[in-house]
């Protein structure tokens, strides 16, 4: 995946619940459009509103923003649902 990194406004974020997990989400004004990333609790904290910085991503993961690193991955899959027929 190739990275690529832009001057970026953080124009919103959001905490909800997924089950049991929260979710995190950060939306970023870019000069190429608006695009949102969900990211870790702490990348969520770090961020300010109205907050200006470089933003590095590659495909829909935030890398970092500013001086906030993203430590949020989704590379585990939650699978609690589902149920093996013996």
């Amino acid at each position: 995946m190739m990275k690529e990194s832009l001057n970026a406004v953080l124009i919103n974020k959001s905490a909800a619940a997924y089950g049991e997990q929260p979710v995190y989400r950060m939306v970023f004004q870019t000069p190429k459009g608006i695009c949102s990333f969900r990211v870790s609790a702490d990348a969520y904290n770090a961020g300010r509103i109205g907050q200006k910085g470089m933003l590095t991503y590659s495909s829909n993961r935030m890398e970092s923003f500013g001086t906030i690193r993203n430590s949020f991955s989704q590379t585990v899959t939650e699978r609690s649902w589902l149920r093996l027929q013996a």
